[in-house]
């Protein structure tokens, strides 16, 4: 009997141990309906509600309040279509606001007018012509030439606009069959090279000026003009004199013309200089198109990335009691 009575109080304690979890289980599921006291908009909605049929229209919303797009029933929804008007600030278009778009380059808008074209042309091929003179005048001045003139629009110059007059030779009878010259065939071709020379280093002072932006904007385009002037300069004769040559066509007073028939004598060798110079020319240019873009893209006012190479500034430097002129850069 004594066992009995032990058996049954086990069982009862046992039974209570494990209702215990289970009632708390059940509270513990218990919703939560605290968020209806902090949303008056659904309070308002669903004031005739139960708790339990408040919480089961959370879970399910009905059609109406889908159709409606209601985004959560704890947040009141807000028509932006009843809201009153409001000021939109106009906002400033700025120049670069309107070329992204529009989709304009800025790099490739041209800055240069149109009447600024002529007259960098006229002046860059006037200067290019008196500078071209000047080196022959100059060095035949140092190499002790006598009589020597610079002329401009003489008829002692044929069909070019300049040229500079030096006495080379003296006859010594009437035909100037035999002559005395003034000058050896070494000084003949150094003043003959001269005017090729001078513009070839004012071709590479004026782009080491460009391409070390040392200029103010207003001149950029004049010097790229004169620039590409002054390297063409060189070029165009060697080209001119060779296919004269080549053709046969008389040339007298070019200047590539008295250097190749002051250094070679027969025929045959004055084809192959000026076969080598005009092959030479064609490399020169090759090896410096970017040079040759970069001035074109300056000449039209185009902003262009500088290229790598050769940049030479040109500057007087003390010497004694005098200056000398010199040039300082990468070669």
């Amino acid at each position: 009997m004594a066992k009995l009575k032990t058996a049954i109080a086990a069982l009862g304690l046992a039974s209570i141990l494990s209702a215990a979890p289970a009632k708390a289980n059940m509270f513990d599921t218990v919703p939560d309906y605290s968020y209806i006291n902090n949303n008056p908009a659904y309070v308002e909605t669903h004031q005739q509600e139960t708790p339990s049929q408040a919480y089961a229209g959370v879970l399910e919303p009905s059609t109406e309040e889908t159709q409606e797009s209601i985004e959560s029933p704890f947040t009141p929804r807000v028509d932006m279509l009843q809201m009153p008007d409001m000021q939109i600030p106009a906002r400033e278009i700025t120049v670069e606001d309107y070329l992204n778009e529009n989709n304009i380059d800025f790099n490739s808008q041209f800055t240069t007018s149109w009447w600024e074209y002529p007259i960098n042309l006229a002046g860059s091929y006037a200067l290019n012509l008196v500078w071209h003179e000047f080196g022959h005048y100059l060095v035949a001045n140092m190499l002790g030439a006598e009589d020597v003139e610079m002329h401009f629009f003489d008829e002692r110059c044929g069909r070019s606009l300049g040229c500079v007059s030096y006495l080379a030779l003296v006859c010594k009878d009437r035909l100037c069959r035999d002559v005395e010259w003034k000058v050896s065939p070494l000084q003949r071709t150094a003043i003959a090279s001269a005017g090729v020379g001078f513009t070839t280093m004012g071709n590479v002072a004026l782009t080491s000026l460009l391409k070390n932006d040392v200029l103010p904007d207003w001149m950029r385009s004049f010097t790229a003009t004169t620039s590409l002037m002054m390297m063409a300069d060189r070029h165009a004769y060697l080209w001119i004199s060779a296919i004269k040559h080549w053709a046969g066509i008389d040339n007298p007073g070019s200047d590539f013309e008295n250097i190749i028939n002051t250094n070679f004598s027969s025929p045959a060798a004055r084809d192959a200089a000026y076969g080598v110079l005009a092959v030479a020319s064609a490399v020169e240019l090759a090896l410096r198109w970017e040079e040759v873009w970069y001035l074109v893209n300056t000449i039209i006012g185009k902003e262009t990335e500088v290229p790598e190479g050769l940049g030479i500034m040109p500057g007087l430097y003390p010497y004694g009691s005098t200056l000398m002129l010199g040039a300082s850069g990468e070669f």
